[in-house]
């Protein structure tokens, strides 16, 4: 099994890495984030990525745990209530690869079994 202290990821720092975590924001002052690069909210309620559910920020922890020189970007596509739509995270695709993420995290689920692979 492979885990991130094995080649070719071991020593790795992230450094010239862009991440955009694709969630309910970040909450940038978090000691275990200690800062975001930027960011957007597609959100139609707020026009902040402060994240106000935690669950992007945890995300962003993780990253930092493992990459701490990554830079990260914040693209908020739910607030308050876990549920967005497709066409706000393929508008959160394109504006985190228009600014040049190389990687972009998407930890969704979905409560309708109709979309759930068995």
């Amino acid at each position: 099994r492979l885990t991130l202290d094995d080649p070719p990821f071991a020593a790795r720092t992230g450094q010239g890495v862009v991440v955009a975590v694709l969630d309910s924001g970040i909450h940038a002052e978090h000691p275990h984030v200690a800062g975001i690069s930027g960011g957007i909210s597609l959100c139609a309620e707020v026009d902040d990525v402060v994240d106000r559910i935690g669950h992007g920020t945890a995300v962003a922890a993780a990253i930092r745990d493992h990459a701490p020189a990554t830079t990260l970007l914040a693209v908020k596509v739910f607030d308050r209530r876990l549920a967005t739509n497709a066409d706000v995270l393929a508008r959160a695709i394109v504006w985190s690869a228009d600014n040049g993420a190389h990687l972009i995290n998407l930890s969704l689920g979905t409560a309708n079994a109709a979309h759930i692979e068995r």
